[in-house]
This record gives structure tokens, sequence and C-alpha cells, in this order.
């Protein structure tokens, strides 16, 4: 399985997104995973996902459209590169066990979607419908190796893209367990100056965030002011 895909169309001239991408022998399953809580209604008229959440309703974008132009873009992307026309299933998988889908209208599109627990059975489904080998096992390997070189994430300055100046960031450890800012730095452990919580690797989520924000190589002087951390070698036993 291949993850988060983003993928130059066969124009050459836009991006595509495949979240989740099964690939075998007699035909490929692409999957949209939702978290969706509540009761989701998808409206076949108006094309549209109505989620009901605590009694309150809200519009959401209908993924099943996304996902048929997914499979549109792939078949396509595949005869570009000059690959068998193998058969695409697309599913959108609604991980949530407790949510409720409902439907109204009539669309062959609804097959789509179903519960995570189901998936298993779905994949067995589509093995009994497709018998037969459409890609040999060598060009399955060839084709995993290319959609993995053809993939480009998406690289782009977060703080300069939403105007947001470094200096608006609240920085220092987070607690883990009542999310307050900074953490205290003390006898190798961060102390929480709110609920007393100690931990010796709560600095790691906020390395996460460094990265995310900052795609560059950054020096421990860095580290040390977003840290909150004045005491020389207090940086050391982190990294």
């Amino acid at each position: 399985m291949l993850h988060d895909l983003r993928l130059l169309n066969h124009f050459g001239s836009n991006y595509f997104q495949l979240d989740n991408v099964i690939l075998s022998s007699p035909f490929i399953t692409l999957i949209d995973v939702k978290n969706y809580k509540g009761v989701i209604q998808f409206d076949n008229q108006y094309h549209q996902l109505i989620q009901v959440t605590d009694g309150k309703k809200r519009s959401l974008e209908d993924p099943i459209p996304q996902i048929r132009r997914q499979k549109l873009q792939l078949k396509k992307w595949l005869k570009a590169h000059y690959f068998p026309d193998v058969p695409i299933e697309p599913l959108i998988v609604i991980s949530n066990q407790s949510t409720i889908i409902e439907t109204t209208g009539n669309s062959s599109h609804f097959k789509y979607i179903t519960h995570s627990i189901n998936l298993p059975f779905q994949i067995k489904s589509f093995e009994d419908k497709y018998p037969i080998d459409v890609i040999t096992p060598k060009d399955l390997v060839r084709l995993g190796n290319l959609l993995k070189k053809k993939d480009t994430p998406l690289n782009y300055n977060v703080l300069e893209y939403f105007g947001i100046h470094p200096n608006e960031l609240i920085r220092g450890v987070h607690c883990p367990k009542c999310f307050a800012i900074p953490m205290q730095r003390g006898h190798g452990k961060w102390l929480c100056r709110v609920c007393r919580f100690a931990s010796a690797d709560a600095h790691i989520y906020s390395i996460q965030i460094i990265n995310y924000f900052w795609a560059m190589c950054l020096q421990t002087k860095f580290f040390a002011n977003f840290f909150s951390l004045t005491m020389p070698g207090q940086l050391r036993p982190i990294f």
C-alpha cells in the first residue's frame, strides 16, 4: 500500500492527490479514509454531504466526486506511462464505527461508501470480481517504484502562506496532559507548572512543529530559544 501520493497529471500542468493506493495484478484500489462523526447523509440530488452532530447540521464537501476524479486521473496517468488498462476500484472508508451512514436518492456510486470494519470484505469482493491478472508481477513492481519516484510532496513555507510572523507563535514545550505552555526544564525532565505533570520526552511534539514550520537546518540556538531554555547545557540531553 502506498500513502499520500501527489502526482503530476497526464497533461503535466496540475497535481492530484491519492490518499491510499493498494496495488495488485488484477486491480487497483483507491481508499479515502474519513473520520466523520454523528450522522452523515449523502444527498445524490444536490451532490452534497450533510453531517449531523449534537442536533446541528452542516454541509461538507461530498467525497464521492473527489474520489471519482482521482480514479479518472490515475487511469489517465497509467495510460500516459504505458501501463495496461487495469481496473480501479475507489472506496470511501468511514473509520468511526459509531457513525451512522444515510443516503438520499439512488446512485450507483453509493457502493463506494463503507465502514472500516467491512474493508476486508470489500477487497475480497474485488478479488472475486477480477480473477484474472491484468498487469504482470514485473510491471506491478515497476508501477510501485514509479509511483514513489513521481511522488512530489507539497513543500511550502506555512508561515508565509498564512501571513504569520514567527514572533506570533507561542513558544515552549506544551504539557501532554493539560496542554499548558511552557513546561519547565529541570533534572532531565520537563515539568508542567500548572498540573505538575513530568515527562522526559514532551519536547518531541515541539520538534515536529518546528520541522513543520521551518523546513530548514536549524541551529542549536534556535531550539534553545523555542524551548525557552536559558541555562547552558540544558539542550544537550535532548539531542
